[in-house]
């Protein structure tokens, strides 16, 4: 199961009674606007900022890139406003988005379609697999297998097997965004796969996808800069900011601009995770994820608001440590996190927020967009092997 979490700040449905309302214009598709990438082939813009095609409720914390997809005929789209989620693998993107282009569905040993149904902790999204060409900057992915959610040559309805994991998230305001790009320290998604037949008014049935026709990580098809990402964006204000700007970059030790040189190395698990150990608590199955909008642990002796944020009676920090599950004599990581009364905060204008936790599931710290602001974070592909040390790794500056 994928990992992220998106939480709408419910506090919205108050304060914007007495504040501006939230940026952007009326539904759809947007294609426009979108933020100018550095200069350096492996390298692109990652921006936090209102999602314009959405004005029910504040795009909070989700980290957009541009995406490019083409088809076998050469024919290109770009689509905009696509979240970077760490905490998950492949490229996940609305049908609707990519209405121009002509990606044949993968068909199946019985002569059906391919569709998945992707889990997460938030809901599941629903939709055929692709192939299509991927180009992120100036890298590329040749006709690798993609989900296009919603996709209307499949069943509308997901399996009953898909729908008891929860609700359907795979729509503009359930991403929050145009599509999702995984780009996580693992290759398949080792998703729920369906064989289905007869079109729109057909049947779905499960089937078992050899890794080569699951959704998969676009980096590690990449010709190079394929072995991970570095997440950087800027420090904030404690109490947020309209929008922030980073950059996503490819490959780790493979340009003079994605060295580890200077970062604190953290060897995670087989799993991905490692632990973290906040306030003197314990969390053995911790994680950093981009696609969770706060950060997500249980935290003894902290009320909740009524919108269900912790809300201490001040601006609190709380110091802590990471350490390897896997190489216990791995250095730690020693880290501060913020936390604020989210009824504090401006969710009208504001976008970008450091300091927001919500409780989590029992023994994990999901650490999400609030802890990547004011620092780089390096995550190196499970089996990847670099000076630093073997994949799945992270890397912090």
């Amino acid at each position: 199961m994928n990992r992220s979490v998106l939480r709408i700040p419910l506090a919205v449905s108050f304060a914007t009674l007495f504040l501006s309302g939230c940026g952007g214009g009326g539904g759809g598709i947007s294609t426009t606007n979108a933020p100018s990438p550095p200069n350096l082939p492996n390298q692109v813009a990652m921006t936090v900022e209102q999602e314009p095609a959405i004005n029910a409720f504040p795009t909070v914390n989700l980290p957009y890139v541009t995406v490019t997809l083409c088809d076998k005929t050469g024919r290109c789209q770009a689509v905009d406003h696509v979240v970077v989620d760490t905490g998950s693998y492949g490229l996940r993107i609305l049908a609707s988005a990519v209405t121009s282009l002509n990606l044949p569905i993968t068909t199946t040993g019985a002569g059906g379609a391919l569709a998945e149904c992707a889990t997460f902790l938030g809901g599941f999204m629903w939709g055929g697999v692709h192939s299509a060409t991927i180009k992120i900057a100036e890298e590329t992915a040749s006709s690798i297998p993609v989900e296009l959610i919603g996709d209307s040559s499949l069943p509308s309805t997901a399996p009953t097997q898909c729908q008891n994991r929860g609700s359907d998230i795979g729509n503009l305001n359930g991403i929050g965004g145009n599509g999702l790009l995984g780009v996580g320290q693992f290759l398949e998604d080792q998703g729920s796969y369906f064989s289905c037949v007869n079109g729109p008014s057909g049947s779905c049935s499960p089937t078992l996808v050899a890794p080569s026709n699951q959704v998969s990580n676009p980096v590690a098809y990449f010709a190079t800069d394929n072995n991970g990402v570095i997440l950087q964006m800027p420090a904030i204000s404690i109490y947020g900011q309209k929008s922030a700007t980073g950059t996503l970059t490819f490959g780790i030790d493979t340009q003079a601009n994605n060295s580890l040189a200077n970062f604190r190395i953290l060897p995670a698990d087989y799993l991905g995770n490692f632990t973290a150990t906040i306030s003197g608590q314990l969390y053995t199955q911790s994680f950093i994820d981009s696609g969770s909008n706060y950060n997500f642990m249980t935290l003894p002796g902290y009320n909740t608001n009524i919108y269900g944020d912790y809300a201490p009676p001040g601006y609190t920090t709380l110091a802590g440590t990471l350490t390897s599950n896997s190489i216990p004599s791995s250095p730690p990581i020693p880290i501060q996190l913020g936390m604020i009364n989210t009824n504090m905060l401006n969710f009208s204008s504001f976008t970008a927020f450091n300091d927001i936790i919500d409780p989590g599931s029992p023994g994990t710290a999901d650490l999400g967009m609030p802890f990547i602001y004011g620092q780089s974070i390096a995550l190196l592909i499970s089996g990847k092997q670099v000076n630093e040390g073997v994949g799945p790794l992270f890397g912090f500056h």
